[in-house]
């Protein structure tokens, strides 16, 4: 038997493709990367309204970028669902995350 696809499941039922994806666009988390002009370091965050949340970060309202400014939006992936926001926020703080945002935005870091 075949696998159905997201959108052909019970909750989907009644919408049109255009309806869904709008549901979507508007209740996206995102996990964001900020590099930092003054020192070249990265910050990694996580939120429900990315543009909102950067702008917090340049206006100096978050403490842990705050001495950090000028900064730079250089990377965001957004989710469905927080918690995978989060996880993916975890996951670009380790080790392995950094060396993949690395890989990532080669071309940004090399110019």
């Amino acid at each position: 038997m075949r696998k159905a696809h997201w959108w052909q499941e019970p909750q989907f039922t009644g919408f049109t493709p255009r309806e869904i994806f709008q549901v979507f666009m508007t209740v996206m988390f995102y996990t964001y990367v900020l590099r930092s002009k003054k020192d070249g370091k990265l910050y990694v965050g996580s939120t429900k309204n990315l543009k909102e949340r950067f702008e917090q970060h340049c206006a100096g309202k978050v403490i842990s970028t705050s001495y950090r400014r000028p900064l730079a939006l250089i990377y965001y992936e957004a989710c469905v669902k927080e918690e995978d926001a989060r996880r993916r926020e975890k996951t670009l703080k380790s080790f392995r995350g950094t060396m993949f945002l690395r890989r990532r935005l080669k071309s940004y870091f090399t110019g």
